[in-house]
């Protein structure tokens, strides 16, 4: 992932990593030769949407409503057509935990049905050699974005920052995990919400690294993992749907069940080391100690 530069303006630098990683998701769903074009794309386009949450309060608001939207629903969209692929892979994780057989009729059984859902989704060749339609809508969505972000103006009613200061979306990201966070711990049915927001966050962080590796490395890493841990479980719920809709999977079911069970307290613990430690302080004073590293930087 890029990040800002020394001596570049903030807004420049958000225009140019924004527009980058639009690019990567335009490449990835643009060449056959990659294994999953979705997973990449889908990753350039959430890195792309961290950036803009950085620099949102210093663009027009109808901008940044009208991208962080069609960001969005680009990132759900992908999301959707990976999810045939991320169920298998987590079928066999839960399997393996279960002690199952893997060559069980159940898991067989259940592996075809995700393997259909996961044809039915996104691919860049349909079976007639034919470029898919929905992904050829999808790269001229990203195409169109790339250019709106190009245009993204200097200023607004709240002007774009001179380099003194980090990007001021900065307290935004940090507050909305943060209480994505104290929500999941609540109640881990929030946990996908979570996993989203601490992402974010980490990618947001990310883009500063520069300026303080020694400090933000560690609370990006914290924070990746949670999400990274949340992320997986809250699959489950599906997959087990899945399952359950099956005849004679009973007893996979079950099996599968009290397996995914003994993981989403890991994953609730992950969550609470990141709240501990990655999510200490207020927004206002990791600002500040973000700040201090980035004019330290900046001054260097």
């Amino acid at each position: 992932m890029s990040s800002f530069k020394r001596r570049e303006p903030v807004c420049a630098g958000a225009r140019r990593q924004v527009c980058a990683e639009l690019e990567t998701a335009i490449q990835a769903m643009s060449r056959s030769a990659k294994r999953d074009p979705a997973a990449q794309a889908g990753r350039a386009v959430g890195r792309a949407r961290a950036v803009a949450d950085l620099v949102g309060p210093a663009l027009p608001r109808e901008v940044y409503r009208r991208d962080r939207k069609r960001l969005a629903a680009i990132g759900k969209t992908l999301g959707e057509a990976r999810e045939g692929r991320r169920l298998i892979a987590r079928l066999d994780a839960l399997v393996k935990a279960a002690g199952t057989d893997a060559g069980d009729a159940a898991v067989k059984s259940l592996r075809k049905q995700l393997a259909q859902h996961r044809r039915g989704a996104l691919a860049l060749r349909t079976r007639g050699q034919q470029f898919d339609p929905v992904v050829y809508r999808l790269v001229a969505e990203l195409a169109e974005l790339r250019g709106h972000v190009g245009h993204w103006p200097e200023t607004d009613g709240g002007p774009c920052p001179d380099g003194d200061t980090p990007p001021p979306g900065l307290a935004g990201c940090y507050r909305a995990a943060r209480r994505a966070a104290d929500a999941a711990l609540a109640d881990p049915g929030k946990l996908s919400a979570a996993g989203s927001a601490l992402a974010l966050l980490a990618d947001a962080l990310d883009t500063l690294t520069k300026a303080c590796p020694a400090m933000l490395k560690p609370q990006r890493g914290l924070l990746r993992d949670a999400a990274d841990a949340a992320d997986k479980v809250t699959l489950d719920p599906l997959l087990l749907a899945s399952a359950g809709k099956l005849e004679g999977t009973e007893a996979l079911t079950s099996a599968l069940a009290e397996a995914s069970a003994l993981q989403w307290e890991p994953a609730t613990r992950s969550v609470a080391q990141a709240r501990r430690f990655a999510l200490a302080e207020t927004p206002q004073a990791f600002v500040r100690r973000v700040s201090a590293y980035w004019q330290a930087w900046r001054g260097a």
